[in-house]
């Protein structure tokens, strides 16, 4: 015979859904329960000063190359040499912000701030001989289509990661002075 179906009722799949959304709420006050240092954590990170702060160094990032670039080319240089600069910019500019972000509002001019994490100078010490590769390198050449660079266009590429460095130290020396960190922080 055939397979005998229970009963259905009409209120049972209101009550399965009644069911569902408290076994949800359940797991959902357990993750919560156990996750609130993570989400504080996250709050902190996306407050309006951190907001403010990658803004910032990602505008002088883009200042950096995207102006190098252009006033390359205006200059006679070749797109793959200006190319190549912007590239540099881009990754001489991170690797002294990485510098820079040691601390958040104090300065890195010291001893500590320059060579206190080992870990921000392996980084660093991996990526130079990366960046000399894809610039110097035939074979990176090939690939990137970038092109040696001389002693005077590294300066310019140097300059470009001094600028992120530069203004934002002074983004820390203002906020230190003023009341705009404890706001942006709050925000």
């Amino acid at each position: 015979s055939a397979a005998r179906m229970p009963p259905t009722y009409p209120d049972q799949s209101a009550a399965f859904a009644a069911l569902e959304r408290r076994l949800a709420a359940r797991r959902w006050n357990a993750l919560d329960a156990r996750s609130r240092v993570v989400f504080a954590a996250l709050a902190a990170l996306l407050s309006g000063f951190f907001v403010w702060r990658v803004l910032m160094v990602s505008v002088l990032m883009m200042t950096g190359a995207l102006g190098l670039f252009p006033w390359e080319l205006d200059a006679g240089t070749s797109i793959e040499t200006a190319r190549t600069m912007a590239v540099n910019a881009v990754v001489t500019a991170e690797m002294f912000y990485l510098i820079n972000s040691r601390f958040i509002l104090s300065s890195v001019l010291s001893r500590e701030g320059m060579t206190g994490n080992r870990y921000v100078l392996l980084a660093i010490a991996v990526c130079i001989p990366l960046q000399i590769a894809y610039t110097h390198t035939p074979f990176m050449q090939a690939v990137f289509g970038s092109t040696d660079l001389s002693p005077t266009e590294w300066g310019k590429v140097l300059a470009a990661g001094l600028l992120v460095f530069s203004v934002a130290e002074l983004e820390k020396f203002i906020m230190r002075r003023t009341r705009l960190a404890a706001r942006l922080m709050q925000a």
